[in-house]
């Protein structure tokens, strides 16, 4: 980290701390409350959520419990065999990322997961909402006929009431009279 990121560094507020406390307690909690049965707990949420609506034969409750202590143990296997790797045999993460630069390359990557959704999902997304929602949608029907289009209107309307509002006093009584030569006409007519 340079000096000048350090010289920005600062705690935050106590107004952002004290949410983060509060919503860290309820998932606290909540995680609690939501402890499956294959694991001893009673899952109060899913039965006030009413997510319970049929029973569940034994075979998924083991099945359920075996892969949840399958994953946990898998983590601290790892955890454990990461940290006797990188404290007893420093030279050792070096040597076999040498010997396999395929399978280092692979995991260093993550398993290109991230190029995979950035080239499935991302760029098309990106592409669709540049071309379409950026230029058709927003600039087109938004701003073009909706925003800018309801005022080129309202000054279309405004110059054809002006000419009716011009400040001259002969041109009102003229009006005038065309009004009322209408309405006579249309009496005579009817």
């Amino acid at each position: 980290m340079t000096e000048h990121a350090k010289h920005h560094l600062h705690e935050s507020p106590f107004s952002m701390t004290s949410v983060l406390i509060v919503l860290a307690i309820l998932s606290a909690v909540g995680g609690f409350l939501g402890v499956p049965h294959a694991l001893g707990g009673h899952n109060w949420i899913a039965t006030w959520l009413g997510l319970e609506a049929h029973a569940v034969d034994a075979g998924a409750e083991a099945l359920e419990r075996n892969l949840a202590f399958a994953s946990a143990g898998l983590a601290a296997a790892s955890a454990f065999l990461a940290t006797l790797i990188y404290l007893k045999f420093p030279g050792l993460p070096k040597a076999l990322a040498e010997k396999s630069r395929f399978l280092y390359r692979l995991l260093k990557e993550k398993f290109y997961v991230d190029e995979f959704y950035d080239f499935v999902i991302v760029r098309p997304v990106r592409a669709f909402s540049d071309r379409f929602l950026a230029q058709d949608m927003d600039q087109g029907l938004i701003d073009g006929l909706l925003v800018n289009g309801s005022a080129r209107f309202a000054s279309w309307m405004g110059s054809l009431v002006s000419v009716l509002q011009g400040g001259l006093a002969n041109n009102y009584v003229f009006y005038f009279l065309l009004g009322v030569g209408g309405f006579i006409f249309f009496m005579v007519v009817r």
